[in-house]
């Protein structure tokens, strides 16, 4: 700006750059030189960002990071605004006011499609932002904030109503099943209702069986329905794979079928069904009549028997003379000799 000079008898005043007289004129001082207007704007003004054109000294420069605009220049690129002394932010190059900057360039909402406004509250999932009213379950519609939800199709619901509409039913009881359950004959039970039809103990996680469609713990099946064994009367059960023998109705462990007199093992050897001591459990060994084995076996939901027919292999090394075979020997011979003549004769 100008300033008044004081100057000595046969001094010159002249601009720096021109050496033009700056006597009586309008004059600039930079690092202490004068200089005329004309120089001035020429050499040190700065070039407005929109228009391209000198910010001479009669307008005022507005700047922003290095860049200068006219005060007539500096406006809102969408609304047209003049920004002068009022907030303003920049988008590739452009000015805009904050109403348009938002209008334009703020993410919207998903939920209502409206923008976000500075301090508003958004909540984001896979891509996807809510205002916080606007993040509400697909079924009830309320918000969900930052409660627990589900995704469901395009949105998300909250978990009451996922589980009240969407989740498995147990068998059972008909109630949600929240966590968790167990599936039976393709069926999805509550664990808490998934019981022994005759103690009722929850039978996830351990061994059951079933008769009649019915579950049943591995004690209550044991003890209902499992056959006895004839020595030791406790059940056989047919749970790991258990071996019985099975003999003119009567039944025994494989472990409880031996000889009464010399406690020898039995399995594997035939066993003589005349003597009295087999009508009351007890076997004996003999030549002449066999015995069956059989052994349980386990599948997903039930108890199945497999049997097979055992031929006569060994004979014990009793000493006992009721233990010894070949007292009976001829009478076995007899019976078959009289058998062959009676089918020769009927053919005959």
């Amino acid at each position: 700006m100008a300033e008044e000079v004081v100057l000595k008898p046969g001094e010159e005043f002249l601009c720096t750059q021109c050496n033009l007289s700056l006597i009586g004129q309008r004059y600039i001082l930079n690092d202490e030189k004068p200089y005329c207007v004309a120089c001035y704007e020429q050499l040190f003004s700065h070039t407005c960002e929109l228009c391209k054109e000198k910010i001479k000294c009669d307008s005022k420069d507005l700047s922003f990071k290095e860049r200068h605009w006219h005060e007539r220049c500096f406006f809102c690129s969408e609304c047209k605004a003049s920004l002068a002394d009022k907030p303003f932010t920049t988008k590739d190059s452009d000015l805009y006011c904050p109403d348009c900057y938002d209008e334009k360039f703020s993410p919207r909402c998903d939920g209502c499609h409206k923008i976000f406004k500075a301090g508003s509250r958004k909540y984001e999932y896979k891509g996807s932002t809510w205002h916080e009213e606007c993040f509400t379950c697909l079924e009830c519609k309320q918000p969900l904030g930052t409660k627990s939800f589900v995704p469901k199709d395009n949105g998300v619901v909250c978990v009451p109503c996922y589980e009240e509409k969407y989740s498995q039913r147990c068998f059972k009881c008909n109630k949600p099943i929240q966590k968790g359950g167990v599936t039976y004959k393709g069926q999805p039970w509550h664990k808490t209702c998934f019981l022994c039809v005759n103690c009722n103990a929850e039978l996830s996680g351990q061994k059951f069986t079933s008769k009649d469609d019915k579950p049943y713990c591995a004690d209550c099946y044991t003890e209902l329905f499992a056959k006895r064994c004839a020595q030791c009367t406790k059940p056989i059960s047919g749970f790991g794979g258990c071996k019985f023998i099975t003999f003119e109705d009567k039944h025994w462990h494989s472990d409880c079928f031996n000889c009464t007199k010399c406690k020898n093992s039995l399995v594997l050897v035939v066993v003589n069904s005349s003597l009295s001591r087999i009508n009351t459990g007890t076997p004996i060994v003999s030549t002449a009549q066999s015995v069956r084995i059989r052994s349980w076996e386990k599948d997903s939901s039930s108890t199945r028997m497999e049997s097979s027919a055992l031929s006569a292999e060994n004979e014990t090394d009793c000493a006992n003379k009721r233990c010894n075979p070949k007292k009976n020997e001829r009478v076995v011979y007899l019976y078959l000799f009289f058998f062959s003549c009676f089918i020769l004769w009927f053919l005959s």
